[in-house]
């Protein structure tokens, strides 16, 4: 079946990983975001004491020697300086902006997102992807500059219902945990990307809200339909592959066409 025009709808493609983040995240970096070097605000001291708060729920192999958090030494320090690695501040006013943005957190073996994290209110973007977390604190509904959200490969089950209240989220990156459900989507008015391929999932988020919403990678999944009032105008990449719809054979609706999913 011919995809509409302008439209490239994959179903039958094997997914893979999705390189396209990590441009985001590049694009994110380079955009006026450095490192301070000078006095900090108290809201940076404050968010220094929190990543020394986050860096001490983790397990003692991520801040051992040779451990991702080694160097994470500042224990407070209102400086935000290449003792956080991963981190990045506001050159003005000292204030997190990004945590793990060069990978400096990826496979470290975090096993906790304590409600410190929520004290990094200008946070724009999280990126923990191949740990141990199981769960995200409810209060990350304070992180509303939050733009790009990487929680991929951990032990989730269950997102936070107030991640739904994020409304800045352009990226947001679930993919291979255990989640069965999704929280409400329907404030995700920027979201250009969402990956949440490799869960339990059984049905797709609504997201008729997320107009710019480009890419949907919802593969290896176990999603028997999707809902016929799903329309996504913008979308140029949506990936459904190895769900039950693709092994029983039963109608996919999209974009309001219904397609066997075959």
């Amino acid at each position: 079946m011919a995809s509409a025009p302008g439209w490239n709808v994959f179903f039958l493609v094997a997914a893979s990983s999705f390189a396209a983040g990590s441009n985001v995240r590049a694009s994110r970096l380079s955009t006026g975001t450095l490192r301070s070097v000078a006095g900090a605000s108290s809201d940076g001291a404050a968010d220094m004491a929190a990543l020394a708060a986050f860096r001490d729920a983790q397990p003692q192999s991520a801040r051992a020697p040779g451990g991702c958090l080694e160097r994470w030494v500042g224990g407070g320090s209102a400086r935000c300086d290449e003792s956080w690695a991963g981190v990045e501040c506001n050159s003005t006013t000292g204030r997190v902006v990004f945590l793990g943005g060069g990978d400096e957190l990826e496979g470290c073996g975090l096993a906790a997102a304590p409600e410190s994290l929520c004290v990094l209110s200008e946070l724009e973007g999280l990126y923990a992807t191949a740990n141990r977390l199981r769960e995200l604190p409810g209060c990350v509904a304070n992180l509303t500059h939050l733009t790009d959200l990487d929680v991929s490969k951990n032990e989730l089950t269950v997102l936070p219902s107030t991640l739904g209240g994020l409304t800045k989220l352009v990226y947001l990156s679930a993919s291979d945990n255990g989640l069965t459900t999704m929280p409400s989507t329907s404030a995700f008015f920027e979201l250009d990307l969402l990956d949440i391929s490799g869960n339990q999932l059984v049905s797709l988020p609504e997201l008729q809200a997320s107009k710019a919403l480009r890419v949907l990678r919802a593969g290896h999944n176990k999603i028997e339909n999707i809902s016929a009032t799903l329309a996504l105008p913008s979308a140029t990449d949506v990936h459904l592959v190895n769900n039950r719809c693709v092994a029983t054979r039963s109608p996919c609706c999209i974009f309001g066409v219904c397609l066997q999913c075959h």
